[in-house]
Parts: structure tokens; C-alpha cells; sequence
């Protein structure tokens, strides 16, 4: 006999939880069932033991392949881009995609020569090229409009959960 997997486990929970709450609704004079009442659902969660959290309390960022595909495919980046984009992104800040220190300040131009380790003209070079193949979205930043923050595309490498509409739009206009 071929063991249950979890989508087959979790079917068969679902069914009889909602046999469990029709039996007990029609036995205290609810004859219509759970099919009737509005705002409700069931869930099931299946816990597999055979898995453990993995590096749970560590910070990671979002790769998405498909634009990391598309990326390369159409020669917007290549290995010297994305290993730039690699050490920059553990400097995105949480669900907005702009680079900041370990202070929250937007990394300058200098702090990303220094990250890199690579010379201000390469620096300059490479981002030149990132921003206008939209990888990177330079702004002025508030606090001092002669320094720029520096904005990683959120469709390729995202760090969080949920993204500000505000930043979406930048990236699907």
C-alpha cells in the first residue's frame, strides 16, 4: 500500500470535519448545514514531521526566477550585474526594495564602492546600466537632494511579504 500524501490527508480531514459540524449542527436544529452559513470556512493544517524550519530566524530575499530568466535572456544582466546585485541584497530594506545600511540610511554611492570593493568607475558604470534597464530605480533622496537612494527592482529580488502599491506602480508602468 502507497502511503498518503498531504494533499490526499488533508481532503480526507476537510471532508470529515464538515461531516462532524453537519452531524452536530442537525442534532442541535440547524437542518441546513454548514453549506448555509455565511462568513465560515474550514480550514485543515497538515503538519509533516518529517520537516524542520529551516534557518528560521535568518533574513533571506525573494529571487524570482522568471524575471532573473527574462533579465538574462534579453542581456539586461550578466554575471558581473547580477553578482553585483547579489552583494547588495542583503541591504534591501523589508518590503520596500531600497538599499539601506545597518543604521536604515540609504547606502550612498561610496558605501556601495566599499561593499563591493569594485572602483567608483565601475560603480558608476554598472548602476548607470541597471537604471536604465529599470533593474535599479534612482531618486533623489529627501533629507539631501544631491545623494540618491538607490531602489532594487522588486519583480527580480524582494525582501518581506507584502509590497507598497506606490513601489508596484514604479515597476509595472
Amino acid at each position: 500500500m502507497e502511503p498518503i500524501n498531504e494533499k490526499e490527508l488533508k481532503e480526507i480531514g476537510l471532508t470529515s470535519a464538515t461531516t462532524m459540524i453537519n452531524d452536530h449542527l442537525e442534532a442541535i436544529g440547524h437542518d441546513e448545514g454548514i453549506g448555509k452559513l455565511e462568513g465560515y470556512e474550514i480550514k485543515l493544517t497538515i503538519k509533516n514531521k518529517n520537516k524542520v524550519a529551516w534557518k528560521a530566524r535568518s533574513e533571506f530575499t525573494k529571487l524570482f526566477h522568471n524575471e532573473l530568466d527574462s533579465l538574462i535572456k534579453s542581456k539586461k544582466l550578466n554575471m558581473q550585474k547580477v553578482g553585483f546585485i547579489t552583494m547588495l541584497s542583503k541591504y534591501i530594506a523589508y518590503e520596500n526594495c531600497y538599499l539601506v545600511n545597518k543604521e536604515g540610511e540609504y547606502l550612498s554611492q561610496k558605501e556601495i564602492i566599499q561593499i563591493t570593493g569594485e572602483s567608483k568607475p565601475t560603480i558608476v558604470k554598472i548602476l548607470k546600466q541597471l537604471i536604465k534597464d529599470k533593474i535599479i530605480i534612482a531618486e533623489k533622496q529627501e533629507k539631501d537632494k544631491r545623494l540618491n537612494k538607490y531602489c532594487i527592482n522588486p519583480n527580480l529580488l524582494f525582501k518581506g511579504k507584502d509590497i507598497d502599491i506606490k513601489l508596484k506602480d514604479k515597476y509595472t508602468t
